[in-house]
């Protein structure tokens, strides 16, 4: 059973109030567009239509309330494998295994994600094929979803073996400096998946090549030039394939930075949406907004 003390208290006030202030917040956000969605804000009359905004809110709302749901689901998850006694039976019963410290690590964890995986399908499955296909979002077929899911869950396993055998190690050698190694450890591995991702992991689940219109790819050269940003290529992303929905994105560091447009976004906006959205991205980065992220996390 599990053994209450002032730490387990004072994370307990602190887990429930943080998940009600992100509950309220979400609420007051889908109350207001509840209210409020029917009518066009002055900056976007002329520009979207009444009945586009109304729709837009619609989907908004439903988003929020699934998104509440699903979090409810997930913390009350999180509590009852906290609250039930079953980590220590889970390491009771690695322990009968004789896996060693690191081996047993990697099983204890391992069983915990694939809980967290296995339980979050329907709430996948329900946000893919219901709500994203009652707007018109989805494009995506069950068997590309569980080629995705499987091909996650596959990346999960061996990125997450990787870093937990490494920061279990740190654990077992280093018993009083461990942590500061660890944070070490971390930080450097998030550089090395930030300068993989276009080149190495994006590719298995996407296909991306150099966007063909020319004359966009110097307009978007010239913007970027202007804001004092240097990319190593433009490319665009099969993102039709399971989405409507249109974005674009800067991805890498170093090397293999680069500007990903999706080809919804190509196919359904004009020139010079495509770089009012690029441009937003741009502030991003000229902000340095990913490494004031990176430095907080």
């Amino acid at each position: 059973m599990i053994k209450w003390n002032a730490l387990l208290i004072a994370f307990l006030c602190a887990f429930f109030f943080r998940f009600l202030f992100q509950i309220s917040l979400s609420l007051i956000n889908s109350s207001y567009m509840r209210r409020h969605g029917n009518k066009v804000p002055r900056v976007f009359q002329g520009v979207v239509d009444k009945q586009k905004f109304a729709t837009m809110a619609a989907y908004m709302v439903d988003s929020t309330r699934f998104g509440i749901t699903a979090r409810v689901y997930d913390q009350a998850l999180l509590l009852a494998i906290l609250l039930t006694g079953f980590l220590p039976w889970l390491t009771e019963r690695i322990a009968a295994w004789h896996g060693g410290f690191i081996g047993g690590g990697l099983i204890f964890f391992a069983v915990l994600a694939l809980i967290s995986q296995v339980f979050d399908i329907p709430f996948d499955l329900y946000s893919t094929f219901v709500i994203e296909d009652r707007y018109g979002f989805n494009t995506q077929t069950f068997k590309l979803w569980i080629v995705d899911w499987v091909k996650g869950l596959a990346l999960s396993a061996v990125l997450g073996a990787i870093l937990i055998s490494l920061l279990l190690a740190l654990l077992h050698y280093f018993r009083h400096t461990w942590w500061i190694l660890a944070w070490v450890a971390i930080s450097l591995f998030e550089l090395v998946i930030m300068w993989l991702y276009p080149v190495l992991i994006a590719p298995l689940f996407n296909k991306f090549e150099p966007i063909e219109d020319k004359q966009l790819e110097q307009k978007i050269a010239s913007l970027m030039n202007k804001a004092g940003l240097a990319v190593k290529g433009v490319f665009q992303m099969d993102a039709g394939k399971r989405s409507k929905h249109t974005n674009a994105y800067f991805t890498g560091i170093g090397r293999t930075k680069r500007i990903v447009l999706f080809d919804t976004l190509l196919n359904s906006h004009p020139v010079d949406e495509i770089l009012s959205v690029l441009a937003h991205e741009a502030g991003h980065w000229t902000k340095k907004h990913s490494i004031k992220q990176l430095v907080l996390m």
